[in-house]
């Protein structure tokens, strides 16, 4: 008896955290709707821009753009180019939110997807809520509002969920899930260092470390390997996006000039 009200009591609380989950979103797209334009500022402005012109070219990256840190290739740009194709007429504002709302939803799909591969699903809703949450003026910034990091924390939860998945697989899916955590660093270091820096990295040197002490069984071997081949994935490809940058800075940056004021086109942004 006492351990059925056990399994309710978690059924409860689990189902509790998802209706909060739901809210706590609905609530940010709510805010987020009313009171975005009063936040804006040139980068926000700028991420709009290049969709556009994305979408307008029907190009992922384009030669018409002066990217300042890094190509933007897997990233939010891409999901507001999206939208723009989809919703042609629609108004900026309600690009910018809807793409918001796909964007949360990969944050969300991202660490579900981590936890049940890692054997927590039963924590998947507590933990997306507390995603939701603005800790900070900085994180509502970058995660909620501006969603700048969210590509990269996707792409790392992901990743960290096919290691999981690839040490409790065999054969073709293990073989699979390898070549896809491969396919996955080749494009998301595409874009420069800052995924290679934070993720890949930081997991090669955790290879490092379990070799250092000789961990022993297949799982941490698994590890390893996947590691080792995550990182010879990835660090070409952020070496060519780093060339990329400096090439395109190096020879393009003589023939920027200023246009005309477009009021129209102003109103837009």
């Amino acid at each position: 008896m006492s351990i059925m009200k056990s399994e309710n009591k978690k059924s409860w609380l689990y189902y509790a955290a998802i209706a909060a989950l739901v809210v706590a979103e609905l609530y940010l797209l709510h805010f987020l709707y009313k009171y975005i334009n009063l936040q804006l500022n040139s980068d926000d402005a700028s991420e709009l821009v290049l969709a556009h012109l994305l979408a307008k070219q029907k190009r992922i990256i384009t030669p018409d753009w002066y990217y300042s840190t890094e190509i933007r290739f897997l990233n939010t740009n891409l999901v507001y180019a999206f939208m723009f194709l989809l919703f042609p007429h629609r108004g900026w504002h309600g690009i910018r939110i809807g793409s918001l709302f796909i964007l949360h939803v990969l944050l969300l799909l991202s660490i579900c997807y981590l936890c049940r591969q890692s054997k927590h699903k039963e924590c998947f809703p507590f933990i997306a809520l507390a995603l939701l949450m603005p800790f900070s003026a900085d994180y509502y910034y970058v995660i909620l509002e501006g969603a700048y990091y969210i590509p990269h924390v996707v792409i790392s939860f992901v990743t960290i969920g096919i290691i999981f998945g690839v040490m409790r697989s065999k054969g073709w899916r293990r073989s699979l899930l390898m070549v896809l955590s491969m396919a996955i660093a080749l494009l998301a270091c595409m874009g420069g260092p800052r995924q290679l820096l934070i993720l890949y990295l930081p997991m090669a040197l955790c290879a490092v470390i379990l070799s250092a002490f000789e961990v022993r069984g297949k799982g941490f071997r698994e590890y390893r390997k996947l590691g080792g081949r995550i990182l010879f994935g990835g660090c070409p490809e952020s070496c060519r996006g780093m060339y990329r940058i400096s090439d395109q800075h190096e020879n393009s940056l003589q023939s920027v000039s200023f246009h005309g004021l477009e009021w129209p086109f102003l109103q837009n942004v």
